[in-house]
């Protein structure tokens, strides 16, 4: 064997040996930092470009900022040195141009090299048209109010707000409500309460992708001390000549109301809205409201109208009537009768509108039936209408002449 071929064999057993070397040293090193698999829960997750949504009128429909847990896979001694608060997810959603939902890759910042993620972690994301919508709110009270105190509906500012957000969420709210608890309280509430959004069930839509022009309204329930007044009926006008208000029957004959003290202080009756009575002759029936007074309110279990009777009746008078005319009836033929007086005064009681038209309908006579000749007294007799009473009669008798 030439030396040229033993200095390529010795070569060959150099490098054999180094490699040999070599491999035995990864096996050893394997041995003692071997790689493996290790979890990390808790990283943060943040969104980036979101602005770029909102310039193409978009909006993600629900967070997608929850903390994720990754696996790394390396050397133990690299991971062993990781500082798991260095390590962040973003998730981009610059490339996203329309609504609908997208499965998007989280980037995940703060792996030390040597280490490696075992799987690229994912999100569903939901993306929406942003759009708005006005929706009433209003109040729920709650509690009741202290006793001998009457709660009035309450006012609300504003009554209805613009909300902003993407559609499949606006779609959901209804309407906005504050919430109040009155809390057996004596005098007028007023305060500044949250607005919360609801759904058609009365549900609670929480979402931090949708904002209100408004986050709080006023609320003013007013609280005032109860009175009960009795009722008046008010009337105008005169019945009918003859004719005058006998009673007047109210139900119910009181009612309860609320409004401050200072008010109610002064306040001895309620009346109702005008009654006409003008040329009545008859009762008038009515069914009538309440007058309506600035600061006063009626209790909600009371009613609004009640039932007015108002008895019109003749008016009963005394008439003198003078000079009443004693007529002869049933004179005999070929006969003369003389009295010893023409006329008789009298005294009548009845109706004014019967009275003030009678003295044509009075008929005084004395009668002469079957009687003789001669000098005689008759008692005299009388008609009148029907209700008159006569009450007094001078004379009562006359003394005849008959020839």
């Amino acid at each position: 064997m030439s030396k040229k071929e033993k200095k390529v064999k010795n070569l060959s057993a150099k490098v054999i040996s180094v490699v040999f070397a070599i491999i035995l040293w990864f096996v050893a090193i394997g041995e003692q930092n071997p790689e493996i698999v290790r979890s990390y829960s808790d990283i943060p997750v943040k969104i980036q470009n979101e602005s770029q949504l909102t310039r193409k009128n978009l909006s993600l429909v629900y967070d997608v900022e929850d903390p994720i847990t990754i696996r790394l896979k390396g050397r133990a001694k690299d991971l062993s040195r990781i500082e798991i608060e260095e390590i962040k997810g973003y998730i981009d959603l610059s490339d996203i141009d329309k609504p609908g939902e997208y499965k998007i890759e989280i980037d995940i910042d703060g792996i030390p090299l040597g280490v490696r993620l075992e799987k690229q972690p994912e999100r569903v994301v939901v993306v929406d048209t942003i759009v708005s919508k006005d929706i009433p709110v209003e109040a729920e009270i709650t509690g009741k109010e202290a006793s001998g105190y009457l709660m009035q509906p309450y006012t609300l500012k504003p009554d209805s707000i613009k909300i902003t957000g993407p559609e499949v969420t606006i779609d959901k709210v209804v309407k906005g409500r504050v919430s109040l608890d009155i809390k057996e309280s004596k005098s007028t509430i007023e305060q500044s309460l949250p607005i919360k959004l609801l759904d058609e069930n009365g549900q609670v839509v929480e979402s931090k992708y949708v904002s209100m022009n408004q986050d709080f309204a006023i609320v003013t329930v007013p609280i005032y001390p109860k009175k009960t007044l009795p009722i008046e009926a008010a009337i105008s006008g005169k019945p009918a000549p003859g004719y005058e208000v006998t009673d007047i029957e109210i139900q119910p004959k009181t009612i309860i109301v609320s409004g401050s003290e200072a008010l109610l202080e002064d306040m001895e009756s309620i009346s109702t809205e005008l009654i006409d009575l003008e040329g009545a002759k008859t009762d008038i029936k009515r069914t009538v409201k309440l007058q309506k007074y600035e600061g006063i309110y009626l209790d909600p279990s009371q009613p609004s109208e009640v039932s007015v009777v108002i008895r019109i009746h003749p008016i009963e008078v005394k008439e003198e009537v003078s000079n009443v005319k004693i007529d002869i009836e049933n004179l005999g033929i070929n006969r003369f009768a003389e009295l010893s007086t023409e006329s008789v005064d009298l005294v009548l009681k009845g109706d004014k509108p019967v009275i003030d038209t009678i003295k044509d309908k009075i008929k005084v006579y004395v009668d002469l039936d079957n009687v003789s000749r001669g000098e005689k007294k008759f008692s005299l007799k009388i008609n009148v209408p029907d209700g008159v009473e006569v009450l007094s009669m001078d004379p009562q008798e006359v003394t005849v002449k008959i020839k």
